[in-house]
């Protein structure tokens, strides 16, 4: 039996996701028993107190977690079913085993509006210029916004925007600088957070694990 320490092993919570022609369902479950490296004893999915049933020659997919490296999938088909005391599959893994990106690091694409804050000298006086941005991207690391100040490299500003309703505050360093053809921003701005709450932080990457799992329900990855 493999000794990797990534694989699964008895006891450890995953998530069985069940296609169907519409979309895909993701049911808590629980690996029960491993017969080899690549076939499982698992708890069957059951929906308010329902059993949803799984059938011999079935596709699903299994997802699991591994702390500070990502969520892991792979496709396994049904072997076996038995349901008369508890509801359980056995399973076998028919791909192989691939991580999605990992949430904090992940740079999902999205388009939201983001203000930001770019401390200016002029002379002997300082300036807070505030600007309306947009963003391309979201990390737990940083975020990527179309602006029209011309940043350097270096550059500190603050970034305000909000996510499922929470407003997000973070200080942020300028890493790259492209300009850009757009019809209302010049250029394309990459900014590493360099001071940001952790629970800022986890909102976001809480953001990101939310919108990867309704790509997984609906077959996008």
């Amino acid at each position: 039996m493999s000794l990797d320490k990534d694989a699964l092993h008895i006891g450890e919570k995953i998530e069985i996701v069940k296609q169907s022609k519409k979309k895909a369902q993701v049911y808590p479950s629980q690996i029960l028993d491993i017969i080899s490296d690549d076939i499982y004893i698992i708890s069957g999915p059951i929906y308010k107190n329902v059993i949803v049933p799984l059938h011999i020659g079935d596709t699903v997919k299994i997802v699991y977690i591994r702390e500070n490296k990502g969520r892991y999938i792979f496709e396994a088909e049904v072997l076996d079913r038995e349901d008369k005391i508890v509801y359980k599959l056995k399973i076998m893994k028919t791909s192989e085993v691939y991580r999605l990106q990992q949430r904090e690091y992940y740079r999902f694409n999205i388009n939201m509006p983001v203000i930001k804050y770019h401390t200016l000298k002029v002379g002997s006086e300082t300036k807070v210029i505030e600007e309306k941005c947009i963003s391309k991207d979201l990390s737990g690391n940083g975020i990527k916004i179309m602006c029209n100040f011309n940043h350097s490299i270096g550059d500190k500003i603050r970034c305000s925007f909000k996510i499922n309703d929470i407003n997000i505050s973070a200080l942020g360093e300028i890493v790259r600088v492209k300009s850009i053809e757009n019809l209302d921003y010049m250029y394309e701005v990459g900014i590493n957070f360099i001071g940001i709450k952790n629970e800022d932080r986890e909102d976001i990457v809480k953001f990101i694990f939310g919108e990867e799992r309704k790509l997984i329900e609906k077959g996008m990855i």
